[in-house]
């Protein structure tokens, strides 16, 4: 239980914002995605990105978490 007396699950995400980097495919055909939880590891991602001459960008967004399946709330 928590301090305002409310119960958590043990399988939800602690984290309440989320970093999407987004990069153009090789060929330019598309837009390519990958999503992670911690900025510094977005950071990292990105540079290495564009140290291999990709153009990527870096967006993040606030999260509400609210379970749909699975486990026990």
């Amino acid at each position: 239980m928590t301090p305002n007396g409310t119960y958590k699950c043990e399988l939800a995400p602690d984290f309440q914002r989320m970093f999407a980097v987004r990069w153009v495919a090789a060929n330019g055909s598309s837009v390519k995605h990958r999503f992670f939880a911690r900025e510094h590891a977005a950071a990292d991602f990105f540079e290495r990105l564009t140290d291999y001459g990709k153009t990527a960008g870096v967006w993040t967004a606030s999260v509400t978490w609210t379970q749909i399946l699975g486990g026990t709330a």
